[in-house]
């Protein structure tokens, strides 16, 4: 059984957050951002708990993780074409789902 090594994975990559405090054009209006965070909370509970599944030697956890990120990237071009901004209260939402990921894989 192979496990695979996830410690190099640039996650700073994946979680930047400057899209919400611009203006970008086409795409989804403000109002989309729940939404938005929502999928984004259950792509983060997922690949929090394959993580920790694969933490103990489920291979097949560790390639489901490879499909969240996946699945990740994908709403991250989605997110790229968004238009408005989030909400004081969307943004620390974000943030707070952020930290939950990066306290897990640390």
């Amino acid at each position: 059984m192979e496990f695979l090594d996830f410690s190099n994975v640039d996650f700073d990559e994946f979680y930047e957050t400057e899209f919400y405090v611009r203006e970008v054009p086409a795409g989804l209006g403000g109002s989309n951002w729940d939404e938005i965070l929502d999928r984004y909370e259950a792509l983060a509970d997922d690949y929090i708990r394959l993580y920790k599944m694969s933490l103990s030697g489920n291979i097949t956890a560790a390639t489901e993780m490879v499909s969240v990120l996946s699945d990740y990237e994908s709403l991250s071009e989605e997110i790229e074409k968004a238009r408005g901004t989030m909400t004081t209260a969307q943004a620390n939402r974000f943030a707070n789902i952020q930290r939950r990921m990066l306290n897990a894989i640390q």
